[in-house]
């Protein structure tokens, strides 16, 4: 008999990436729950609040295994952190949780950060996930992972964003702005990750980081460079201190505002160019290496080679890499 696992927040990047390879794994029968779940094949969908106890307490109690993936606002998060874990609390048999934290607990931390680390968040959505995280990881047969930076096919923030910025010439080489280490860590490995936590009973009670390892591990202007090389988007912009300074003091607050005015206005915001943010503009700076070994280690991973993932995110884009470009 197959092993039964709910995904929270299923319709959303990594949950899909969940469902979709456990589905596809065999094995597994895949409930797939969020507020407006999207139908997908070989996953049942479920339309669920998971800030709600007792109507996660009606699901959990029929799974074996549990993945969250639930995301938000700060106030989203812990309260979905809250009603998760009173309902496994009610439970006579507590089932697997794999639980999807963030980079974000270590805030403005520097150097070699591994598990052991202080957290120490500093942004809302950092605290709400070192609160998620304290909540949840009293809950029996827990496995918390910490990814950094989600990249690949599809990733709004990381990829896609990023891409559009690269093509405008609004991002590139920074300087001294992006000498910070880029955490990046590629979506198929999240999944990869999260599978594992599912199969190695080890896992349980152990938090994990997930980054690329040290030897690929880029400054975000290297990631950058070579993204725009991979996307075609060359030359690359060399990107002013000055000039990011207006970025991110002047042209992200407007774009906030008019992104605000839209929704009031019931109209669509995808037409707005993307923001580059205070908080990305510190986080490109920062000199923060996350301990991955523990993950490769213990969960048995092999990370995607950055290079790799690139070229794979690059043609997602539907974009011919610069390799492949006519002299």
């Amino acid at each position: 008999m197959s092993a039964r696992v709910l995904v929270l927040g299923g319709s959303g990047y990594i949950g899909g990436q969940v469902a979709r390879t456990l589905a596809a794994a065999g094995g597994w029968q895949v409930i797939v729950a969020s507020r407006r779940p999207r139908a997908a094949a070989g996953v049942r969908t479920l339309a669920l609040d998971a800030r709600n106890a007792d109507a996660l307490a009606g699901v959990v109690g029929g799974v074996d295994a549990v993945v969250n993936c639930v995301t938000g606002g700060p106030a989203d998060i812990r309260a979905n952190a809250d009603a998760l874990a009173t309902a496994l609390r009610r439970q006579a048999r507590a089932p697997r949780l794999v639980h999807l934290s963030s980079m974000a607990v270590y805030g403005a931390s520097t150097g070699r950060i591994d598990e052991w680390s202080v957290t120490a968040p500093q942004s809302g959505y950092g605290r709400a996930k070192c609160d998620a995280e304290d909540i949840l990881r009293h809950c029996p047969n827990t496995v918390l992972l910490r990814p950094g930076c989600v990249y690949g096919p599809g990733s709004v923030q990381w990829s896609v964003r990023i891409a559009q910025l690269l093509r405008e010439r609004r991002l590139g080489d920074l300087g001294a702005d992006g000498d910070g280490y880029g955490n990046l860590v590629h979506v198929d490995d999240v999944v990869a990750a999260i599978r594992q936590s599912l199969y190695r009973d080890s896992a349980a009670g152990k938090t994990f980081n997930l980054s690329l390892a040290d030897a690929d591990l880029p400054t975000w202007n290297e990631y950058f460079v070579e993204f725009a090389r991979r996307l075609g988007a060359v030359p690359v912009a060399r990107i002013p201190a000055r000039r990011l300074s207006l970025e991110t003091q002047l042209l992200a607050p407007l774009l906030k505002l008019a992104e605000l005015g839209l929704r009031r206005l019931g109209l669509d915001t995808g037409g707005l160019p993307p923001a580059i943010t205070p908080s990305m503009r510190a986080l490109w700076q920062q000199r923060i290496r996350l301990d991955s070994r523990r993950a490769a280690a213990e969960l048995g991973l092999r990370w995607k080679p950055l290079g790799e993932g690139l070229a794979e995110t690059a043609a997602a884009l539907r974009v011919v890499p610069l390799a492949r470009q006519p002299a």
